[in-house]
């Protein structure tokens, strides 16, 4: 949102704590995890109205994919081609295993790791799979490329280290659990995304960041974005 503002752009937010931003059309009666069959038809019936009233310039779809599959995006994603200019798919940050649902500042400290009095240095948190963190970049990467129109945006690299995913700064933590971004790790990919937003305005889908089937360079931008492997 601030981003967009920066750009002059009007931004509408729709997001909703535990419920998949994806669904199957024809709606029907399907319970969501907090809301009941009803609130879950209207809230994805005013999703679609609005959309198709607005025709938006872009439509920016971020969600935790891992465990995301093709049958799961497949109406949204034909509903959002014939509705919206451009979707643009934001990678997810890479997952911290051993942390779960726990508050990572509380058990950061449980551990006794203490924030660093020097700014700029980095806390890297070991247990990652970037493996997880490969392959599902590799599936959100061919939801873009078979689609027209669409576009991935790469993120999970700015937090990446030959030892693990970057949680922290100085004393500015960028994780709140395993895999929810702090509004300082979000400042991480600020640029990136704002770069991404303009490509697609400026229809410069062949530049940096912007991986899509309209462009050419697309294994170029992932190079220079690339994951370790793990071990």
């Amino acid at each position: 949102d601030e981003v967009t503002d920066e750009l002059g752009l009007t931004t509408s937010l729709w997001s909703m704590n535990g419920e998949s931003p994806f669904m199957q059309i024809p709606l029907g009666e399907k319970q969501g995890r907090d809301l009941t069959k009803s609130e879950r038809f209207e809230y994805d019936s005013q999703r679609m109205a609005l959309i198709k009233k607005w025709n938006p310039d872009i439509v920016i779809v971020a969600s935790r994919w891992e465990n995301v599959d093709e049958n799961s995006v497949a109406d949204l994603f034909q509903f959002l081609e014939s509705s919206a200019k451009h979707v643009l798919l934001i990678e997810s940050p890479p997952l911290l295993d051993g942390v779960g649902n726990r508050s990572l500042f509380q058990y950061m400290a449980f551990l006794g790791i203490t924030p660093s009095s020097s700014q700029g240095e980095n806390q890297v948190w070991e247990r990652v799979r970037f493996d997880r963190t490969i392959s599902t970049r590799r599936k959100v990467v061919d939801f873009a490329l078979a689609r027209p129109g669409f576009s991935f945006l790469p993120t999970a690299d700015l937090f990446a280290t030959d030892r693990g995913a970057i949680v922290a700064s100085g004393k500015e933590i960028f994780y709140v659990d395993d895999d929810h971004l702090t509004d300082e790790g979000a400042e991480v990919a600020r640029k990136r995304i704002k770069e991404g937003i303009q490509n697609i305005l400026n229809g410069d889908l062949e530049r940096f960041p912007i991986v899509s089937k309209q462009g050419e360079k697309a294994n170029k931008t992932l190079h220079s974005t690339a994951l370790p492997r793990s071990e």
